[in-house]
């Protein structure tokens, strides 16, 4: 299911939360923070950035950099600082779906900015992760309620467990203790 459709959905009742990386209307959802993934570029371990360890902006600028569709935030965030250096980045059109994103990645389309704990997902070839010191980007996910509906029994139970799973895998959200 996309980002956009998840939203809508939650909105509409017909689902009772989502576990996404949510910048959205907060008057319309309530979002609790469950984890922070840093973000990561990847690339196919042959591509010519596989061996320069960590990326940096101008390394970035020669290729277009494939991003999903609800990262306005750090695509603004990736243009600004590459501006700031005389540098200007190629930006893929920005995609709705986490497969095809990575199809296009590893067919030799551009390079990725993915959350850490995505970037070895769907793996058809093997990619290469590599920090991006220059800019501190997070994704930071949590569960993402209707503030016009209760949640069910189950959907509490499920939170609780999600709780528990994100709190194992991911580092604590900003500003946590």
């Amino acid at each position: 299911m996309q980002h956009d459709e998840i939203l809508a959905v939650i909105h509409s009742a017909d689902a009772d939360l989502g576990v996404v990386a949510f910048e959205g209307d907060p008057a319309m959802f309530t979002f609790e923070p469950l984890g922070e993934d840093e973000m990561v570029v990847v690339v196919p371990t042959d591509h010519p950035l596989a061996l320069s360890q960590p990326a940096t902006l101008a390394s970035l600028s020669g290729y277009p950099l494939l991003l999903l569709q609800q990262y306005d935030r750090i695509q603004s965030q990736i243009a600004n600082a590459m501006r700031e250096q005389g540098l200007r980045g190629r930006f893929a059109p920005r995609l709705t779906n986490l497969t095809t994103l990575l199809a296009m990645l590893d067919s030799g389309h551009g390079v990725a900015l993915l959350p850490r704990s995505m970037a070895q997902t769907n793996v058809q070839r093997p990619r290469t992760i590599l920090s991006l010191p220059e800019l501190h980007l997070t994704r930071c996910f949590g569960i993402l309620l209707s503030r016009k509906h209760m949640p069910t029994m189950c959907a509490q139970h499920f939170c609780d467990q999600l709780r528990e799973d994100f709190a194992a895998t991911l580092g604590p959200p900003s500003g946590a203790k």
